[in-house]
């Protein structure tokens, strides 16, 4: 499994934290760690020919982390890990009913083209279960 994060320690951010705990599980022992600095639009090519290296069978998203900002970007790249590439991608949904409109429209992406969504507390997927009733499956 590879991971992708858009911040991981020592950059500060919840997310970051969460993944490096992740990674530090005995079950994680042979997973990778995906994470830049610059998540601009115009680096889509390059991160995806950096991801295809690892050659990964399954994809974890980390959404949303202080690294991306505003970036639609790990989105785009949801869609062609999915659609181009047919990996499986699982996204890790984190603060959903955090998320202003923007933040959930953006997120709308992540639920219809990944594989399967995580989400980090049972409060937080009834929230989202409320917005879209067929995540309740999922």
């Amino acid at each position: 499994m590879l991971i992708i994060t858009g911040t991981y320690p020592p950059r500060k951010c919840g997310v970051g934290d969460y993944c490096q705990n992740l990674l530090s599980t005995t079950q994680a022992k042979d997973w990778k760690l995906y994470t830049d600095d610059n998540w601009n639009i115009t680096t889509l090519f390059q991160k995806i020919k950096e991801i295809k290296k690892y050659n990964p069978e399954v994809i974890n998203i980390q959404y949303p982390t202080v690294g991306y900002g505003k970036s639609l970007l790990p989105h785009l790249l949801t869609i062609y890990l999915t659609k181009i590439l047919k990996k499986k991608v699982i996204i890790t949904l984190h603060e959903y009913s955090q998320l202003g409109w923007k933040g959930r429209l953006a997120s709308s992406i992540f639920l219809k083209f990944g594989n399967h969504i995580i989400f980090t507390t049972e409060f937080e997927r009834q929230y989202a279960i409320k917005k879209y009733p067929r995540l309740k499956n999922n």
